[in-house]
């Protein structure tokens, strides 16, 4: 790592191993230079470089979060940066995503109680958790694939993102069941062919549905999961926006496709009806 003059001696981290240079702002007194390579636009990053296409969801605060943002951007990743759990949860469930990074740096409850909420939801896109030596533990717990110290270097960073994003292959971006076509990529929708406009909100729980489809979902977990800013999970927002769903996705094609199981919840008809 480089520290320019004057600069207090700081100890090789996750923020100075990787070739090429820009610099980026540390506390007063202080700046490092964070080694990025160059690529041209729409190339792959030579030697082991992360693919221009990657698309990842970083969730945290702080300085380390800054840092690993500049050093995914500058890697060519797709980043999508949300400082809240809370907030971030609707976008985990993105169909198009390679990686989700959590920072537990600072460590904070709130961030690992997410880890463990969407695993139980059934999330099975590669997670990867940075944290300080005596967290790791608790983050593998709490459902991380994989864990990075917050001390690493940038290039083992990278190196372990790729590993990890090989070895536990994401889903597809593109999903068709019946004559329905849900593009993550685009975020275009079509049904027979037909294009389906959808608000937000109904897109973010059509994607959740082809995320589990084939399978139940509760109104519950779906509150938790895309709706916890429309007061309770006794409130009927849930069953607001599948109406508003059906009546885009099924009304007028057949066969439904969102359907209704008593006791369990609501599920899109997988690939076996």
């Amino acid at each position: 790592m480089t520290t320019h003059q004057g600069a207090r001696s700081t100890p090789p981290s996750l923020w100075g191993a990787h070739p090429g240079s820009r610099e980026m702002p540390q506390a007063a007194g202080e700046r490092v230079v964070v080694k990025v390579a160059n690529t041209g636009e729409g190339d792959s990053l030579p030697a082991g470089g992360i693919p221009h296409n990657m698309k990842a969801l970083l969730v945290g605060v702080g300085p380390t979060t800054q840092q690993i943002q500049t050093i995914l951007r500058h890697a060519g990743v797709a980043l999508e940066v949300s400082g809240s759990p809370r907030l971030a949860t609707p976008s985990v469930w993105r169909l198009d995503l390679d990686v989700i990074l959590v920072s537990l740096s600072p460590f904070e409850d709130r961030f690992l109680d997410a880890l463990k909420a969407w695993r139980q939801a059934g999330l099975v896109t590669p997670l990867l958790a940075c944290a300080s030596r005596e967290h790791l533990a608790r983050c593998l717990d709490a459902g991380a694939d994989r864990c990075v110290t917050d001390d690493l270097g940038a290039e083992e960073l990278l190196a372990r993102l790729r590993a990890l994003v090989r070895r536990l292959p994401r889903e597809e971006s593109a999903i068709r069941v019946y004559d329905l076509l849900i593009d993550a990529n685009s975020r275009v929708v079509q049904r027979a062919g037909q294009l389906i406009r959808l608000r937000r909100r109904e897109y973010q729980l059509l994607t959740f549905l082809a995320y589990h489809r084939g399978r139940a979902v509760s109104r519950a977990l779906i509150h938790t999961q895309l709706y916890t800013d429309h007061g309770s999970v006794s409130s009927n927002v849930v069953d607001v926006y599948i109406r508003y769903l059906r009546k885009k996705i099924d009304v007028g094609f057949d066969p439904p496709l969102i359907l209704t199981r008593w006791g369990e919840g609501f599920l899109l008809r997988g690939d076996d009806g």
